[in-house]
């Protein structure tokens, strides 16, 4: 969407955070952060958290990008960047993820005309190999999965509200935020445009560390049912 054709909606677009937690260093990122500069969308702040930035402020191709040093790993490191938006909303993010360039138009239109507080976004699996190819199978089977899938779009006011990540937590952090929210009272939504994985999925990356694996199986209306079993 021509950001002129925002006229038609507001004023001012509301100002959206992007928080990214950069665990290495950015040139292992800079394929995400160039798809969020690139967002079709006018008004965005990216914010790099992570162990290796030094606190700075700078603009590239007219985004505002605020860097932060965060130590204590992903988690913190989203709480960390959302303590420091200026955002009406917030968009969390992961160092392997290509933005579709209208996602996050797609999103402010969705929560500003609809009155949605938490969206999902779906994902795919771009495939690069064997592994990749499963990911991206094991992908499509979980969109529109509510017990799968979680909002990474939310309301400022509703994230500080549920008091964000679990900062406890390592692993699923993101679906138990999406629980939060939604025992909160969130009116959650979701887009069409996609977010690509692109970085290749090696076996330990896919499953290792889990503390639960999906596990598929039928309804009686046969459609795909999600549960969670204890490896």
């Amino acid at each position: 969407m021509h950001k002129n054709k925002w006229k038609i909606f507001m004023v001012t677009p509301p100002l959206v955070s992007v928080i990214l937690p950069i665990k290495d260093s950015i040139e292992s990122a800079q394929k995400t952060i160039e798809s969020v500069i690139r967002q079709n969308y006018p008004n965005i702040e990216l914010i790099l958290a992570g162990p290796q930035m030094k606190k700075s402020s700078e603009m590239n191709q007219k985004r505002s990008i605020l860097k932060i040093n965060e130590k204590l790993g992903k988690v913190a490191s989203r709480n960390t960047g959302a303590r420091a938006a200026k955002g009406k909303y917030l968009l969390h993010i992961d160092d392997d993820m290509y933005l579709s360039p209208s996602v996050v138009s797609e999103c402010v239109l969705k929560a500003e005309k609809m009155g949605y507080t938490a969206i999902i976004i779906p994902e795919q699996q771009q495939v690069h190999n064997y592994l990749d190819g499963v990911r991206a199978f094991e992908k499509k089977l979980y969109i529109g999965a509510p017990e799968v899938e979680s909002a990474r779009f939310v309301t400022r006011s509703l994230f500080e509200k549920v008091g964000g990540f679990d900062e406890d937590l390592r692993l699923l952090d993101e679906r138990n935020l999406h629980r939060k929210l939604y025992d909160a009272g969130a009116r959650i939504g979701r887009v069409q445009s996609p977010i690509d994985l692109w970085k290749s999925q090696g076996f330990f990356q896919t499953i290792a560390g889990k503390k639960s694996l999906p596990c598929i199986s039928k309804t009686e209306h046969g459609k795909p049912s999600f549960r969670r079993l204890q490896p």
